[in-house]
């Protein structure tokens, strides 16, 4: 099973070898990314990079030294002229660190617009056939009938074409909270209660701004209409898979009726369902609309989280994750970290067995259980063993962390550029 961590690491392997016949056509990739039922071609494969690559061309003219086109020059750069990384800084007029930077985000770019395209192709059929013969590929097949009427099907493509192509990640929290609130007067005369709930690290996810807001109006709305007299529930979970949001439709406690709401059944409510479906589909996300145990409907959105570094924290202190995420806010559309957080030796081993952070920062003065064990328990489980680990404390204890195998060393109190230097020197 292939998730978009592992796709954007084939990502990652391939571009520097874009000109080598045999590696490509070997690997992983290839299929991945070949039409269903065919096999395998290098051509195919070196063909689908290139136009990434010219996919996360900016939309709008700008000077080259504007971030987004600096990203996609460096791909350019690299992978098309065949420039190498000191000569591509140099061209770019970017520190080597700038462009080690631009260099990674680029490179995630076209492992989010490529993984939105397989994971789009893998939900509907990809109907494309490749003619190796001529080098060439060949698109058969009419477009996807949505089952939307004609006129709404013209809006929705205008709608997702000028949507289309993301600068910058979307905050999950601060789009659901914007559509929930002009959902507001309508839920009210429903008598529907909605409440938002999210963890303060869930990563942002890589779908446009404009139709993530679109298609969350429409869902919000179908659970609104659907289901009066109801508490719906929105809340937000970190999956390897991506980002969840999910709609819970529960009874609603009232003291008594609330006047004029009803429960609309019309068929117009499935077209809600099935614009948020659209609007989501061409960017990698997928609704479905299922039942809890207790036989309450619920609404699950899955979308593709931005390709962010993640940091694991193992503090009991609340207000230090809160301090490392001041610290690291300007850079998370840059540098791009998000942080995760355990405040206990259990919690910690478990999270990094599921969510797999690419460096854990532990604390080793916690009151429930000493860094020192955890740190044993991480190197001594086999899904654990290889993430770097970085030992956070107020005492001196540098020689005693790095005899036990830890990557680094981070006193307390910390500084913002004692951090980053950390992250920089644990994850190049």
């Amino acid at each position: 099973m292939v998730d978009q961590q592992l796709f954007s690491r084939y990502i990652q392997e391939v571009l520097p070898r874009l000109h080598d016949r045999s590696f490509l056509v070997s690997h992983p990739l290839a299929r991945l990314l070949s039409p269903s039922g065919l096999p395998p071609y290098a051509d195919a494969l070196r063909r689908r990079l290139l136009d990434a690559i010219e996919g996360v061309k900016p939309s709008q003219p700008g000077p080259t030294h504007q971030a987004s086109w600096r990203r996609y020059h460096q791909l350019r750069l690299r992978y098309v002229d065949g420039k190498g990384f000191l000569e591509t800084a140099k061209e770019l007029g970017i520190s080597p660190r700038q462009a080690s930077r631009d260099h990674w985000q680029a490179i995630q770019a076209v492992a989010v617009l490529l993984w939105s395209q397989y994971a789009v192709a893998s939900a509907i059929g990809d109907q494309r056939v490749v003619a190796e013969d001529r080098d060439e590929a060949v698109t058969t097949g009419d477009p996807v009938d949505s089952g939307l009427e004609p006129g709404l099907e013209r809006e929705l493509r205008h709608l997702i074409a000028a949507g289309t192509g993301v600068e910058a990640p979307t905050d999950v929290e601060e789009t659901v909270r914007g559509a929930a609130a002009i959902l507001e007067p309508l839920a009210a005369s429903r008598g529907v209660a909605l409440e938002v709930s999210f963890p303060d690290t869930l990563s942002p996810v890589v779908v446009g701004r404009t139709l993530l807001r679109q298609a969350l109006i429409n869902i919000i709305s179908f659970c609104i209409k659907r289901n009066a007299q109801a508490r719906v529930t929105i809340s937000g979970a970190d999956t390897s898979r991506g980002v969840i949001v999910r709609l819970q439709v529960r009874p609603r406690q009232r003291n008594g009726p609330v006047s004029g709401s009803t429960t609309d059944v019309s068929s117009d409510l499935e077209t809600l369902l099935a614009v948020g479906r659209r609007l989501l589909a061409e960017q990698g996300g997928v609704v479905e609309l299922g039942m809890e145990s207790s036989g309450e409907p619920a609404v699950s959105l899955l979308l593709p989280s931005a390709q962010l570094l993640s940091v694991l924290v193992v503090d009991d202190n609340p207000d230090i994750i809160r301090l490392f995420r001041r610290y690291l806010a300007d850079a998370r559309n840059g540098t791009g970290y998000r942080l995760i957080q355990a405040s206990t030796g259990e919690g910690a081993v478990e999270l990094a067995l599921e969510m797999k952070p690419d460096v854990i920062i532990l604390d080793v003065m916690m009151p429930s259980q000493d860094g020192w064990e955890i740190l044993q328990r991480l190197r001594g489980h086999e899904g654990t063993r290889r993430i770097p680990v970085v030992v956070c404390s107020i005492l001196p204890e540098k020689d005693l962390a790095l005899s036990l195998g830890v990557q680094d060393f981070l006193l307390k109190p910390v500084t913002r550029s004692g951090l980053l230097a950390v992250l920089e020197r644990c994850l190049g």
